[in-house]
């Protein structure tokens, strides 16, 4: 049944393919024939679309068309002459050669028996015959069409024809209309314009508001913003041959328009207000019109964050913020009288070279030398952005700090020194008076030097109009010699370590060369310890005023551990550290943090203060427990930089000179030859301090206390930093030791929450906890630190422990990542674009 029908299909079937294949035949032959036609349509299409036919004149141009159409009429009728289409027979040829049939089968379907139809053994063998056939027509294929051309053109000229063309149609630029108008039309782009006037505006911001130039576009309904004061480029291309140059006109005023070239021409304006500029035509034709609104500069804003305070060393501390639409470049403060006549004073607070949009900040001013230091004042905080204007913030009325001089002859020249600043007039009486002065018996306890200046000052008070300046110049001389006769070289080294901190923050914000920082930085250290020592020898001398305050620092001295610093006397240790870190912060890169570090620094010298040593009293167990876990996180500490620094050099990473920084001795006695640490040796001392926390837990545990789970799992974290370093894995151990500390940390502020509610429950007289003063978890000036270092909230002292600082490992790792990049982009053998980024990262370094 099958069978029967699929032979009853296979005439239709074969019908529509035979039609398909004489289809696909005749357009072969047709795409053959019409080659040379298509080959000078293409050659007339480049020209047109090229503009070369537009260009010849028009004779010529006539000439030129009557031989393109010639010639493809010619090659037209020649190409087509003998087309012939496709007969069944050339189907069938091509349906056999497509299929891969041999001996014409196909064809062998229309023939017929011409004698034996009455044989039944021909009949049968005929019908056999025809079944194979059928059978083999059922297996039919026409394949696509193809074209002869890769015969016919074997250097493929084709394909370079078709790329002029492309190119062509990329030079029209969407043109194509127009110049095949002018292509078939002769003398028609004499007749018309090549080019329609166009205008362009780009508007150029002022330089400070660090802005790129802009273009805008011409109509719309909504105006563009530009800012004040931007300078605008008009540029009109395409003028008429001939044309004067266009008018321009911005709202009511007039531009002149100067011509470049023979085509073109240009305004140029300053945006200052919102307006129109149009651009017309000698024929009052709008040719384009912009729409402009200037958007005006504000006045940046600025404010106190805080109430100034007095620092412990007589400085005013000011905390400020401040904002600009483009950007601050400078914080002053003006001080005035509030009565009296004198002119507001500024005095530079900071100076902002990278205009930050946002800054906020915290000066220190020492007002004491001023001449109105104990009146009140008016001051108001001024920020300056770039283009000069002005933000003032409220007034704020107070008084400035004032010095109190206790020695007599001190008091002396400070009376007088008021005395010249308020009434300049009066200067022949005060000159009078120094004279005298220096010549009382009180000079004879003093160095020469003293009245030796007093001299000085009287006799240029005597040399007769004194100028702004000069005066200044006076007060100042009198000011130095007090404080000379006050403090001694303690006074000189106090203003020379406040005067390089200061020069130190300009040229950190200013951004000058590594070599300038490091000279300021290795003055400042030895300004610090130049004053440390005065402060000590300050402090060693009240106490032997004080013969009671000197016993009382001897028995706490005698009670304290050997080698323990005594944490109320001056860390000198402390204030190195910090300032070894800034310097492997600007090594690193790290500008920022190493200018917030400094100006920590800063903060804390200010607060900084010499007392005596109160009385100790005796710790109660939860503040010994802190004191203990202290003292664990501080040694666990050094275990984590001792296994960081002992992987860097198991892995022989290099390292440059001088960039050793705080790894201790144990880093440098591979240099000299003595035995170093081993892995073994580290894990033995991480067992150390395990068993020294599991005696802070069962400490804990005999006062009744409750032992933090954080303490616990701290322990665990020693195990395994312990087992890493077992294996000689110290890299490996550094985390779980990070991870400890954490831990302890954590565990610290649960005992701090422990002893505030016993505090809260069990106190009713004397101090909290019974804390005194003295106790070892006090800062420099005496007074009280958390259990971690920290200083509480408005106790007038710095928080140095807590601040967010990298440590020893993360600086290694560091300059590890810095030496790591100088080494690849020193190398020849890296493609040029990994170098150039390379140099890039380095850049900031």
């Amino acid at each position: 049944m099958n069978g029967s029908k699929h032979a009853a299909d296979l005439p239709r079937r074969l019908s529509r393919i035979i039609h398909a294949a004489r289809l696909f035949v005749d357009l072969e032959r047709l795409w053959t024939a019409a080659r040379w036609p298509l080959l000078v349509l293409c050659l007339f299409l480049i020209l047109a679309l090229f503009g070369l036919l537009a260009k010849l004149p028009a004779i010529l141009h006539a000439l030129v068309l009557l031989l393109f159409a010639a010639g493809f009429l010619y090659v037209g009728y020649r190409s087509l002459r003998g087309f012939r289409p496709a007969r069944r027979g050339d189907a069938l040829r091509r349906l056999e050669a497509d299929s891969g049939f041999s001996h014409a089968p196909l064809r062998g379907l229309e023939d017929r028996l011409a004698a034996g139809g009455d044989d039944p053994f021909t009949q049968a063998l005929w019908a056999r015959h025809k079944a194979r056939l059928a059978e083999l027509a059922g297996r039919t294929r026409l394949a696509p069409p193809r074209s002869e051309l890769p015969r016919l053109d074997p250097w493929a000229i084709r394909v370079g024809v078709l790329l002029v063309l492309v190119l062509a149609l990329v030079d029209a630029e969407g043109r194509f209309g127009q110049r095949l108008q002018e292509a078939v039309i002769p003398g028609l782009a004499a007749r018309t314009p090549t080019e329609a006037m166009a205008a362009t505006l780009w508007v150029e911001p002022p330089a400070y508001t660090r802005l790129p130039p802009q273009m805008v576009a011409a109509g719309g309904q909504r105006r563009t913003l530009v800012p004040a004061g931007s300078q605008a480029l008009l540029q009109v291309h395409h003028l008429p041959e001939g044309a004067p140059a266009p008018q321009v006109r911005f709202e009511d005023q007039e531009l002149t328009a100067t011509r470049l070239g023979e085509a073109s021409a240009e305004a140029r304006l300053e945006v200052v207000h919102d307006g129109d500029l149009v651009v017309r035509d000698e024929a009052q034709a709008e040719i384009a019109r912009f729409l402009l609104a200037a958007q005006p500069d504000r006045v940046p804003t600025i404010r106190s964050e805080d109430e100034p305070r007095t620092t412990l060393r007589n400085a005013l501390e000011l905390a400020w913020s401040g904002a600009d639409d483009y950007g601050l470049v400078s914080v002053a403060l003006e001080i005035e009288p509030t009565s009296g006549d004198r002119p507001p004073e500024r005095i530079a607070l900071k100076s902002l070279p990278d205009q930050p949009r946002e800054a906020k900040g915290r000066s220190y001013l020492d007002t004491t030398p001023h001449p109105l230091a104990g009146a009140e004042v008016r001051m108001v905080l001024v920020a300056v952005d770039a283009a000069g204007q002005e933000g003032r913030s409220e007034p704020i009325i107070l008084k400035l700090p004032e010095r109190t001089f206790e020695h007599p002859v001190a008091r002396a020249i400070i009376e007088q020194r008021k005395d010249l600043a308020e009434t300049p007039q009066e200067r022949e009486s005060v000159a009078d008076i120094l004279d005298q002065l220096a010549g009382s018996q009180m000079m004879e306890e003093l160095p020469s030097s003293v009245p030796l200046s007093l001299s000085s000052a009287a006799e240029r008070l005597r040399r007769g109009e004194l100028s702004d300046q000069e005066l200044n110049s006076v007060l100042e001389q009198l000011w130095e010699t007090a404080l000379f006769v006050e403090e001694g070289r303690m006074a000189t080294a106090e203003a020379d370590m406040r005067r390089l901190q200061e020069e130190l923050e300009r040229a950190l914000a200013e951004g000058r060369d590594d070599a300038e920082i490091e000279r300021l930085m290795d003055e400042l250290q030895a300004a610090m310890d130049r004053y440390l020592d005065e402060l000590t020898r300050e402090a060693l001398a009240e106490a032997m005023r004080d013969p009671e305050a000197l016993e009382r620092a001897l028995r706490e001295q005698q009670q304290m551990p050997p080698g323990e610093p005594n944490p109320n006397m001056v860390d000198r240790q402390d204030l190195q550290s910090m300032l070894d870190r800034a310097r492997e912060m600007l090594k690193s890169g790290s500008r920022e943090a190493a200018e917030q570090l400094l100006s920590q620094l800063r903060e804390m010298m200010e607060n900084l203060q010499a007392q005596l040593p109160m009385p100790q009293g005796e710790p109660s167990p939860g503040e010994q427990a802190l004191s203990d876990l202290q003292e664990a996180i501080r040694r666990q500490q050094m275990l984590q930089d001792e296994a960081f620094r002992m992987d860097r050099q198991m892995n022989q990473m290099p390292q440059q000179p001088g960039q050793q920084g705080q790894q201790g001795q144990q880093g440098q006695q591979g240099q000299q030859g003595e035995q170093q640490m081993t892995p073994e040796q580290l894990a033995q001392l991480q067992e150390i301090l395990r068993r020294q926390l599991g005696q802070i837990m069962e400490g804990l545990a005999e006062q009744g206390m409750e032992i933090p789970d954080e303490l616990g799992q701290a322990e665990l974290q020693m195990r395994g930093a312990e087992g890493q370093l077992q294996q000689g894995s110290p890299g490996a151990a550094t985390d779980p030791q990070g991870q400890a500390m954490a831990l302890m940390q954590e565990a610290g502020r649960g005992i701090m929450d422990q002893m505030r509610q016993q505090m809260g429950e069990g106190q009713g007289q004397g101090q909290p906890g019974g804390s005194q003063p003295g106790q070892p978890g006090r800062n420099q000036a005496g007074m009280q630190r958390d259990p971690f270092g920290r200083q509480p909230e408005g106790m007038g002292g710095v928080d140095t422990e807590s601040t967010s600082v990298p440590d020893e490992a993360a600086l290694g790792r560091a300059r590890a990542v810095l030496e790591e990049l100088y080494r690849r982009s020193g190398d020849p053998n890296r493609p040029r674009m990994e170098l150039d980024y390379y140099d890039r990262l380095l850049e900031r370094f």
